[in-house]
């Protein structure tokens, strides 16, 4: 018999943004010297590189998929506070990338900050 497949549900967390689903676990770190995102696998936390859009044309974080369900709206409500922590003109860049929206948010967070002193 197949398992029905889990919808993903997003959270915050203290350090992040967290995605569970049935088949992935992963850590959108906030916005600023630690932006990254994070998959877990075999119990460690690895670099990864989501490929999916996150933003529309504007910018403007888009809805998860799923049944409109309460975990759906907590899903909601939890992209759109993380997404609103980034300034919305680097949202804009990033956006026009598509399925690189990801490595766009990466290249202008690390080109915002300034460099480390040693």
């Amino acid at each position: 018999m197949l398992k029905e497949r889990q919808a993903t549900l997003w959270r915050l967390d203290c350090i992040g943004l967290i995605e569970a689903g049935s088949d992935i676990r992963r850590l959108y770190r906030y916005w600023g010297a630690g932006f990254a995102c994070l998959r877990l696998c075999r119990g460690l936390w690895h670099p990864d590189m989501p490929e999916h859009i996150f933003l529309d044309a504007r910018g403007v974080w888009l809805n998860p998929e799923g049944p409109r369900t309460p975990d759906w709206y907590i899903s909601r409500s939890a992209l759109a506070v993380y997404f609103g922590m980034i300034p919305t003109a680097i949202r804009r860049q990033a956006a026009e990338r598509r399925q690189g929206q990801w490595q766009a948010l990466l290249t202008l967070c690390h080109a915002e900050q300034p460099p480390q002193r040693r």
